[in-house]
Formats: structure tokens, sequence, C-alpha cells
């Protein structure tokens, strides 16, 4: 299961990287791919599973909470660096995360917010359509904006 994940993720990051040429001709997508793929690696030998682990509700609850902010992984930090960063620059996890999630959050709409913890209930086992959700959402929506103006004005400094 997680070999044909990362084949999805390759597959995803080569036609971002196509839209990324389409935006902008002078950047050199086989460049950026080839940088990620140099520097960054996934365990694919992982061989937990909710289901199959048997993980109770609350605890796939807090795994669905905490996979709304998978964007602040170092996975999208270290391929925002091999994307943006000039060559003789060194990966800074941190700083490149800043700048990755000043820059993404910014976008982040309410319906986005509101679609991530539909998602995230759904894989919790709750119903994401119940007539408390758009509550659940709330407080996330919240705390993305406060976050990316946080990173923002961090960032103009």
């Amino acid at each position: 299961m997680a070999r044909n994940w990362a084949q999805e993720e390759v597959q995803h990051g080569r036609a971002l990287g196509h839209w990324a040429c389409l935006a902008d001709p002078d950047f050199d997508a086989e460049s950026a791919y080839a940088r990620f793929i140099a520097g960054y690696r996934l365990d694919l030998e992982s061989s937990q599973s909710l289901e199959r682990e048997k993980v109770g509700r609350l605890r796939r609850v807090l795994v669905a909470l905490a996979r709304i902010f998978e964007s602040e992984d170092d996975e999208l930090a270290y391929a925002h660096f091999a994307a943006n960063a000039k060559a003789e620059e060194t990966y800074e996890r941190q700083r490149h995360a800043d700048f990755m999630l000043g820059v993404s959050y910014s976008h982040y709409k309410r319906k986005h917010v509101d679609r991530e913890v539909a998602m995230s209930l759904k894989t919790a086992g709750l119903d994401p359509q119940a007539a408390w959700a758009p509550w659940a959402s709330r407080p996330a929506y919240r705390l993305v904006r406060r976050r990316g103006a946080k990173t923002a004005q961090a960032l103009a400094a």
C-alpha cells in the first residue's frame, strides 16, 4: 500500500512540476524533482494501519486532526526548498516550512478548511454530514488564518 501511495505521490509531483512550468517557463521542474529525490526519503516499510491495528475512535480522531496540519510536515517544507531555493542554499527546515506555510495558508478559504475537516471526520469514523460537523471546522479555520497571518508577518519583518 505504501509503495502504491509513493507512486501516486511521484505522479502528483510530476503533474505539479508541469503546471509550474506552464506558469513560469524559467522553472526547471526536472532539477527541482532531482533535488527533492536526492534529499528526502519516505519510510515505505511502515506496516501500521488504523483499520488493521483496530485503533479506537478517540485515537482515530486524534490522528485525523493531526493530518489537518500535514502541510507543516518536513516533506512539504523540503519540496518547497527543492523547488525554490538557489543551488548553493542549504535546507533549513523551519525557515522553509515557515515560508511555504505563509504562502499556502494565505490562499486557504473557509471552504478548503471545511472540506479538510470533513475528510478528517470521515477518516475518524465520524459522520461529516452530522449537524455538529460545521462547528468542528470553525476553530481549525481560525487557527489556519492566525498561523498564516503570523507567518506572513514574520516573513515581512
